[in-house]
């Protein structure tokens, strides 16, 4: 089994709409049906979206593959503020341009428990240091443990709040930070 990390390349929407078509569901939150995750997926997570997202110079995409399969992508964007509410939110962040929105993190199931995760995290974090980012933040639903023990581990902390519409509902997402050294 080998593992690469690659840059995400015009061309490569299709590929990880695919993914997102595999991946996003399973991270939504407890109730919120397969057919409207779907409907999210077809409208944000297309394929035009991600050739978008692909040509924009402030967007990165990382793809992780295994034995040339892709099990894993991210969609992280350069200077992007924080945007948090909550007891714990810091505004001072907020006004840093170089601040990184790590807007999209999935792996496919079978690939949780081996590492492939981390891997794509630290290249994620390679990704937005290069950049010279002085910290990335991201926003994953406060129901989902998994994800959000798997940030703790990386060192993301709380340190807000948001909400995230979909499927004409709200849902209560916790804010994470990493400074970056």
């Amino acid at each position: 089994m080998t593992r690469r990390v690659r840059t995400g390349l015009a061309g490569d929407g299709a590929l990880l709409h695919d993914l997102a078509v595999v991946t996003f569901h399973d991270a939504c939150p407890p109730g919120v049906d397969h057919s409207t995750a779907m409907a999210h997926v077809e409208t944000e997570l297309s394929p035009a979206r991600f050739e978008q997202w692909l040509a924009d110079p402030d967007t990165h995409v990382v793809i992780l593959e295994e034995d040339g399969t892709a099990i894993g992508y991210v969609v992280l964007v350069a200077n992007r503020p924080v945007t948090a509410t909550g007891r714990r939110q810091r505004p001072e962040l907020a006004e840093q341009d170089s601040v990184w929105f790590l807007s999209k993190f999935y792996v496919v199931a079978e690939a949780r428990g081996t590492g492939a995760a981390r891997e794509l995290m630290t290249a994620t974090v390679d990704v937005a240091r290069a950049g010279n980012a002085s910290g990335v933040w991201l926003t994953v639903n406060q129901l989902n443990p998994r994800a959000n023990a798997f940030y703790e581990r990386c060192g993301f902390q709380v340190m807000g709040t948001t909400t995230f519409p979909m499927g004409g509902q709200l849902h209560d997402d916790n804010v994470r930070h990493i400074p970056l050294p």
